[in-house]
């Protein structure tokens, strides 16, 4: 489960979701916790009780600065390093958010920039912030680390499979 949002990140999201077409917001709203819903619609109406356009642009959220973590695996760091942008972004996007928070802030991949603009103002206002040390500890983020490489070697092995296809 992720950790709530803070304050700020509440009105990041409002404020992304402001630009959304109605259904969209609607959408967005009824798949929340309650209490989150709540919050955003307060947000949402007191936006539109301002009179902020609805038109103003998609915020632009620049991709934070990753941390270089020596101590991992460097067995697993490099396989995930040389995946391909591609497969990754598909592979971290069907990721629960704490093990995508995890992964764009565990060291400055060369395919983080092009995960990150592949995903949604709301996506990205949800990955801003690193874990704190007490939700991710070194030896859980070897191990997530770890089954992520294992996952990009079997995706990997699939997609050379398909490749070749069903030729003897």
């Amino acid at each position: 489960m992720s950790a709530p949002l803070p304050p700020d990140r509440f009105r990041s999201v409002a404020l992304t979701m402001h630009t959304l077409d109605k259904r969209d917001q609607v959408w967005l709203l009824r798949r929340l916790l309650p209490g989150v819903r709540s919050t955003l619609r307060d947000l949402l109406s007191e936006l539109q009780g301002l009179g902020f356009s609805r038109h103003f642009g998609v915020l632009a959220i620049d991709l934070p600065a990753a941390v270089e973590n020596v101590a991992l695996n460097q067995d697993d760091v490099r396989i995930i390093e040389l995946a391909s942008p591609v497969i990754v972004a598909a592979l971290v996007m069907r990721q629960p958010d704490l093990v995508q928070r995890a992964l764009l802030h565990a060291r400055p991949w060369q395919w983080r920039a092009v995960v990150w603009e592949q995903m949604s103002p709301v996506r990205r206002s949800l990955l801003l912030d690193p874990l704190p040390s007490s939700a991710m500890p070194a030896s859980k983020l070897d191990a997530l680390l770890f089954g992520f490489a294992r996952l990009l070697e079997s995706e990997k092995m699939l997609i050379d499979g398909s490749m070749k296809g069903d030729k003897p």
